[in-house]
């Protein structure tokens, strides 16, 4: 009897070691979850830092006197790609564009994956035909150029037009009260800007970019359209997109 009673004294203490110890296990394995959870939400949270690290309108500036190359130039699109996704919380998704990408949509000659045509209906009569940035990549890089350029220029008070904060309203204030208001609308405008003009005029005041950085942004921003004469001769020019 007495040793019926050890035996089952012993099983019951083995019973509960045996319980502690899963619980004991239970407990580290939790605290290893919470801890590996906790760290996957300072990685998620982090980004949201870059919130202050992102570069002003004098960072960029700066940066962008700074560029000699297309290399220097691809380099500033992508840090200013890095800064804004990582901002908005999808830095672990930041793909950076390739020496490839640039090299291909800086030449007005590829067709392909640069721009798209379609027409839309004046107010008027007739149609008019817009062109526009045909993927995501190519919309992306023109956007980080267009970032750069905004940080070195400013918009003369009385240009309405594609010009941030400003609306037609700003634009009719300025004719309150007057006897009489001229409205013209140059024909063709943007298709008349050829990439000659464009490269020169970045290498003016306030951009003054090196010729290397010149060419690539003109390149980016032109694109190939087929003119024919009277004669009916078709020849090459390289111009802005209408509309984009």
């Amino acid at each position: 009897s007495a040793v019926r009673t050890r035996v089952t004294q012993t099983l019951q203490f083995l019973t509960r070691l045996t319980i502690c110890q899963v619980i004991d296990q239970q407990v580290v394995l939790t605290q290893r979850l919470i801890k590996k959870r906790r760290s996957s939400l300072q990685v998620c949270q982090r980004p949201h830092i870059y919130n202050i690290m992102r570069m002003d309108k004098e960072q960029i500036a700066k940066l962008a006197h700074q560029m000699e190359t297309k290399d220097d130039l691809l380099t500033l699109l992508n840090r200013i790609k890095k800064e804004e996704m990582a901002e908005m919380g999808f830095a672990n998704k930041f793909h950076p564009f390739s020496q490839k990408h640039m090299n291909y949509y800086c030449n007005p000659k590829n067709v392909f994956h640069r721009y798209k045509q379609f027409k839309i209906k004046k107010k008027s009569s007739g149609f008019r035909q817009i062109t526009a940035p045909r993927n995501r990549s190519f919309m992306l890089m023109l956007s980080y150029v267009n970032t750069i350029l905004k940080a070195l220029y400013t918009p003369s008070d009385y240009a309405m037009g594609f010009t941030e904060r400003r609306s037609v309203v700003d634009n009719a204030k300025k004719h309150l009260g007057m006897n009489y208001v001229l409205n013209l609308d140059l024909k063709d405008f943007f298709p008349s800007i050829v990439q000659p003009r464009v490269w020169k005029r970045l290498q003016l005041k306030p951009f003054n970019f090196p010729v290397a950085v010149a060419s690539a942004i003109a390149g980016l921003c032109s694109m190939k359209e087929i003119r024919e004469d009277t004669d009916g001769k078709k020849t090459e020019h390289f111009v802005r997109p209408q509309g984009a």
